[in-house]
């Protein structure tokens, strides 16, 4: 709603925290959010509260205090008021409703704090009272006046003489503080971001700053992600990216619209921008009624350029429509376009399994971002839905306790969980910088193990139909419109991917000879695709292994177990019916490893990488134990958090075949090459694996014979 914030101010008398802005405010509860007055959002000052202010305080504000003695104290310039709840401005004896800084009160200050004091906390560990303006703060306790350091100084400088871990953005200047008890800790804001101070550990808490507003996952038990206090609920994340079109995905803040956001591309502002509604397939009704359980019409939207340059940096501003202020910025590239002849560098990011409810950190998607990729490509398990105690996900038999169902039984909290990790500060980063391209597994489908066709008919989830619109209006990709399914294809320069959809047809429960993973109408169009796409490497992305044949895990979901026949005739039909090498990527498994086809080949027709898991619970046992499984087809194996790396290096397509090479890199959440664990080629080397994609050849370190 602001975007931005003058002051802010927790009131101990009703347990709200009221934000100012311009001649407006906000009234937030804590576990309830942002409360509405005569259906609106936005209040006024003076008007709808806060009546009785002087006229120069009805915009404004330069601060706001909550004093140990019960008073509200409003700074603006070089005055302020005195408030108390219940009763209003409190004058002085002379009758004055305003009061002037370092005459009438505040006497010891020192004179640079006479004037537009920048923001007022009251910390009650401390039992001080912190002021603050530009780089510099002072300390005050109540009854005794400034508090001078050893030195005798008054003014104390922001990241030298106390708050040493801001970053450096703070250490120049906050626009508003704040110290919230129902959580005992300290927020500071400063433009579009906010950070958490912790009392326990006197430190920034970890992944701060943050944008204002978004909803996160502290939001889900109360403790304030500040979702509405932005007109971004979540976004702008880039979307659909392709050679000449891109989407920017946003969810807008309940009552704000397309009306209320000026968009900029390259800095010049777009007439009647193209906004479009995401598409949900069959679910319209159940989508619209989750999303107002999170926040009343708010709005999903999808901004929509055409008419672009391939292989184009552009640069999105949204501003606000009544005074211009910047909401936020963000840039993407464009696609390379199709073409088998023309050279190209590719890399393209992987991974899968991102438990941002279990993971101690997502640190995978910071090093990720490190390594100057051109798209991302996830497996599935993008999220996870729990229980309603979080800590499990498996299934019950139930949909859970009628005002707090289980995750995957109402498409409000599917929708909510979705929106936390979009939001999760180190995912942040990565969904405003790159195209990502995906699907779904289980978690982010529904219950652990969650079978599309099998379990259609469950009653204690939402069902395929609706999981796939949620699906559908989180994460924007060109899916086909035969159906509820999610699978799609799309072409960067010399690449065909073809994402696949693992669930919604999946039959892995049924009869051995029945069973399948992809469907018979979804594995046609895959086989049928590859034969005919005249792209030089095909890429099929798939969220269970396809290759890997030995598992001693019962709850393995890879084709070799679920779907033979799918597996077999998908194999046969790329070794004898597909042009060019294959590169199939995969996930789910929380290991890491490369595998050739044919079995245990140096030259493969089929390259198989697996990258898993991006974060989950992980012990030092799980990344030191080599597996037990006995697999004889492996290249490398790890089981660190980790995410893989693709660098495509194309130069050609002649009479003998395609010129280039493909290298694969398992990385760690420090951005490090992972040592192998183990492997029937290498001799416990790292992993990393070169394809030759002219001789097929394999080079790995330490490559041996088996």
């Amino acid at each position: 709603m602001f975007d931005r914030i003058d002051a802010a101010v927790f009131s101990p008398g009703n347990n709200a925290t009221y934000f100012f802005r311009k001649n407006e405010y906000l009234k937030f509860v804590d576990g309830r959010g942002v409360q509405t007055l005569a259906g609106s959002k936005v209040r006024r000052i003076g008007v709808d509260g806060w009546i009785g202010l002087p006229e120069p305080f009805k915009s404004d504000i330069d601060a706001a205090l909550s004093y140990p003695n019960g008073f509200f104290y409003l700074f603006k310039g070089g005055q302020y008021v005195k408030w108390e709840p219940g009763v209003g401005v409190k004058p002085t004896y002379g009758g004055q409703k305003m009061r002037t800084i370092g005459v009438t009160g505040w006497v010891s200050f020192p004179d640079e704090f006479h004037y537009k004091i920048d923001a007022a906390m009251y910390d009650p560990q401390s039992e001080h009272v912190y002021f603050f303006k530009g780089q510099y703060y002072i300390m005050y306790k109540p009854d005794a006046g400034v508090v001078r350091t050893r030195d005798g100084q008054k003014i104390r400088q922001l990241g030298i003489t106390g708050w040493e871990s801001f970053p450096d953005a703070f250490k120049q200047g906050i626009d508003s503080a704040l110290y919230y008890p129902p959580d005992g800790h300290i927020y500071f804001f400063k433009e579009r971001e906010y950070l958490r101070w912790d009392m326990d550990e006197n430190e920034v808490a970890p992944h701060y700053p943050r944008r204002l507003g978004l909803l996160h996952r502290e939001s889900y038990g109360g403790v304030p992600g500040w979702p509405g206090l932005s007109t971004l609920l979540g976004g702008p994340f880039i979307g659909d990216v392709a050679c000449n079109t891109a989407t920017i995905w946003l969810w807008l803040t309940g009552g704000k619209t397309s009306d209320d956001i000026i968009v900029k591309l390259n800095h010049k502002v777009v007439t009647n921008p193209d906004y479009q509604k995401p598409e949900t397939g069959t679910a319209i009704g159940e989508i619209r009624e989750g999303i107002d359980g999170i926040d009343d019409k708010s709005l999903i939207q999808l901004l929509r350029f055409k008419h672009l340059e391939s292989n184009t940096q552009y640069q999105v501003e949204l501003a606000r429509a009544d005074d211009q202020s910047v909401i936020d910025q963000i840039s993407f590239k464009t696609a390379l376009p199709p073409s088998p002849l023309t050279p190209a560098r590719i890399r393209i990011g992987l991974g899968s399994c991102a438990n941002h409810i279990q993971a101690t950190d997502l640190d995978t998607f910071s090093a990720l971002q490190t390594k100057e990729l051109d798209f991302l490509i996830l497996c599935g398990d993008n999220c996870y839905y729990f229980r309603t105690n979080e800590k499990s996900t498996i299934k019950t038999g139930e949909p859970g306790p009628p005002d707090n169902p289980h995750d995957w039984a109402s498409v409000t909290k599917m929708l909510k969980r979705q929106l936390q990790a979009r939001n999760h500060p180190q995912f942040v980063p990565v969904a405003r910088s790159l195209p990502i391209f995906s699907t779904w597994d289980d978690h982010d489908f529904s219950f652990n193990n969650c079978d599309g066709f099998y379990d259609k008919d469950l009653t204690e989830w939402v069902r395929r139909d609706n999981a796939a619109g949620v699906y559908r209006v989180m994460w924007n990709h060109p899916y086909r419109t035969d159906g509820n399914h999610i699978y799609y294809d799309f072409q960067w320069g010399p690449l065909h991917i073809f994402m696949t959809d693992g669930r919604y047809h999946s039959n892995r429960n049924a009869a051995k000879k029945e069973r399948h993973i992809l469907g018979p109408i979804q594995c046609q169009w895959l086989l049928d695709g590859l034969k005919e796409s005249p792209a030089p490497l095909k890429l099929v992305v798939f969220s269970s292994q396809l290759i890997r044949t030995t598992s001693k895990n019962s709850a393995f979901e890879g084709f070799s177990k679920k779907a033979e026949g799918e597996r077999a005739l998908i194999l046969d039909t790329i070794m004898n019916k597909v042009p060019g090498p294959v590169l199939v990527l995969s996930g789910d498994v929380h290991h890491s490893e490369c595998q050739p086809y044919p079995e245990k080949s140096l030259k493969p027709k089929i390259l198989e990488v697996t990258s898993s898991a991006l974060g989950r619970k992980i012990t030092a046992r799980d990344i030191s134990n080599p597996p037990t499984d006995g697999d004889t087809n492996r290249l490398w194996f790890t089981r660190h958090h980790s995410f893989a790396v693709i660098d495509i290096n194309f130069l050609g397509w002649t009479q003998a075949g395609i010129l280039g090479s493909v290298t694969i890199e398992a990385y760690d959440k420090n951005g490090k090459i992972l040592d192998d664990l183990d492997s029937s080629f290498a001799l416990l080397g790292k992993c990393r694996t070169e394809w030759n994609l002219l001789t097929r050849e394999l080079k790995n370190e330490l490559i041996i014979s088996f």
